[in-house]
């Protein structure tokens, strides 16, 4: 083994008492230490980047949790350039070569060095632990408020815990100087000290409370709210699964500082600590980003295969309009990618039962389904048909698209392709130029894919582009979308494709019997108790902000 040349210096100024051995004083972890600090940082800067830039180009969904989540990650990038420099010093090696070894100056300065680099990690996790909290209520919960009251809870939790563990990192020592000073370090002014066991010990614990608290919330979600929509529990997974993780990794750091501060060689274990920190930010950052990620692992999957998407008129779209109602081109198109058809309505609803059959809680807020026949469900179509302010469109995707899982379309006799949802026009209005978007479902194979984007962007083109000759839509003036105000992932779809959210009109539909909705409280109203009413969030898009960006952000999410 090379004897390193401050060592050897030492050594020679008689500074290493007799029975040190040099090669001892020579052991080191700082390699090991230093890949792993780089690893995380390197892995979790890319799942963060990912994360800000799905929101900014993929949701156009920016949202406090980011912010935090920047503010966290910019506190680990501090840490680690702190950290790195502490190894470097040697802060990581025996207790003897710190004492025997090490310059005054250097162990001064290591110590300053580890009290900034302490107060960063631990607003780091303060931070991350925040924006967990944001996501939770501002993307998972929505109207839940017994959940909002839990979250407020656990940030007022969080920050009662954040305070005390600065606290005994600022007022370790007194005076205040940042110093640490060992038994054997002299030093110009006397120093009252905590022990560093104790400092780390009780920050450690509280830490380990805190994550649990974090990670326990999408856990009692999942279990308390029965009616969350499946993606919002796929994002749930994906905050649990590595967040398991990082509760393992500040047990890990517990047990880290209790071993050291009972062993002689405490400052055997610094390194290994601060590599056991880094991770402990870096995996709950990636917890909390991976969510946001997950569309981008969707979109490259997506990319592999060129997506064509269609819908059909489930009724004839080429009819002359008596009321209400506009007339729509009978063949939209989209960059190739996606055309509208007609087709024979006779069709459509055994097409529709057989799809919809094991999925019922695609009817949760419509006001029809699900269907026990081909009758039923011909019922409806039937009403659609016949009232000249609706058009109720069939979306189908083209034989080779991936769906959810991978899987390719396979290929259809009649030429149609896949069944993959509906999306209707209703309530119409032609003297005002206005109609609404509505009545949407994406069959469960293809939800989280590009296909509604597709669906919703191609009829919002016909819609709101501008008459011929300066273009090729019916010009109107306002589109609109109503949704149930308990259908959050409604709302969200809307908003994302750039829908203005303008409030919630109450009681404004009495819904059929069986409905989810809010209950009614008296008697001597019409239709009885036995009715649910609904409270329906109202959103649009008006011409000029489909001219002001709107129609753009379109093209944008339909050309990936």
């Amino acid at each position: 083994m090379t004897i390193p040349a401050d060592i050897a210096a030492a050594y020679d100024q008689g500074r290493v008492p007799n029975g040190t051995s040099l090669e001892y004083l020579a052991q080191s972890k700082d390699a090991s230490c230093t890949v792993a600090l780089w690893i995380v940082f390197a892995l979790t800067t890319l799942v963060f980047i990912g994360r800000i830039w799905c929101r900014c180009y993929v949701k156009f969904d920016l949202g406090v949790d980011d912010a935090l989540a920047t503010i966290s990650w910019a506190c680990l990038v501090g840490f680690v350039v702190l950290s790195q420099l502490l190894i470097d010093m040697g802060s990581g090696r025996h207790y003897d070569y710190i004492q025997d070894v090490m310059p005054m100056s250097r162990v001064e300065q290591s110590e300053v060095l580890d009290f900034a680099a302490h107060l960063i990690y631990t607003t780091a996790l303060f931070a991350c632990r925040l924006s967990g909290l944001a996501f939770y209520e501002k993307r998972i919960i929505s109207n839940a408020t017994r959940f909002k009251w839990a979250i407020r809870i656990t940030a007022g939790f969080l920050t009662a815990a954040y305070i005390p563990q600065m606290m005994l990192i600022v007022f370790h020592c007194t005076p205040v100087t940042g110093l640490w000073p060992y038994d054997w370090q002299s030093t110009p002014r006397q120093y009252s000290c905590l022990a560093w066991g104790v400092v780390y010990s009780v920050n450690s614990t509280i830490s380990l409370a805190s994550d649990v608290a974090l990670f326990a919330i999408p856990i009692v979600i999942l279990y308390s709210l029965q009616c969350l929509s499946y993606s919002k529990r796929v994002k749930l997974a994906f905050v649990i699964m590595p967040g398991i993780g990082v509760v393992g990794i500040s047990i890990a750091r517990l047990v880290l500082v209790i071993r050291s501060q009972w062993s002689p060689d405490e400052s055997w274990i610094y390194g290994p600590m601060l590599a056991v920190e880094t991770s402990e930010i870096g995996s709950t950052l990636i917890a909390l980003s991976a969510p946001a990620v997950y569309p981008l692992f969707r979109a490259w999957r997506r990319s592999l295969h060129e997506t064509y998407t269609s819908f059909t008129s489930s009724h004839r779209t080429s009819r002359t309009s008596r009321n209400n109602s506009y007339q729509l081109t009978p063949g939209l198109e989209a960059h190739a990618r996606a055309s509208a058809r007609t087709k024979d309505p006779l069709v459509h609803p055994q097409a529709w039962l057989k799809a919809t059959d094991d999925a019922p809680q695609l009817f949760d807020f419509l006001p029809w389904g699900p269907f026990s026949s081909v009758e039923a469900a011909n019922q409806v179509l039937t009403i659609w048909a016949e009232d000249e302010t609706k058009f109720l469109f069939a979306v189908y995707v083209k034989s080779g698209v991936l769906d959810r899982s991978g899987e390719p379309v396979e290929a259809s006799t009649d030429g149609n392709g896949c069944l993959a949802g509906t999306i209707g026009l209703l309530n119409s209005v032609h003297s005002d130029a206005t109609t609404e978007v509505g009545h949407v479902t994406v069959l469960p194979r293809w939800q989280r894919t590009c296909v509604m984007t597709h669906a919703n962007g191609l009829l919002l083109r016909e819609l709101l582009d501008p008459l011929p000759p300066l273009g090729t839509g019916l010009g109107l003036r306002r589109v609109q979308w109503q949704c149930h105000s308990d259908n959050t992932a409604s709302r969200r779809a809307a908003e994302r494709l750039g829908y203005v959210y303008e409030g919630t009109i109450r009681w404004c539909r009495v819904l059929p019997q069986g409905k989810s909705g809010s209950a009614m409280d008296g008697e001597g109203r019409m239709y009885g108790v036995k009715h649910n009413g609904r409270h329906s969030c109202m959103l649009a898009i008006c011409f000029d902000d489909w001219e002001r960006g709107v129609r753009q952000r379109i093209d944008t999410m339909m050309s990936r």
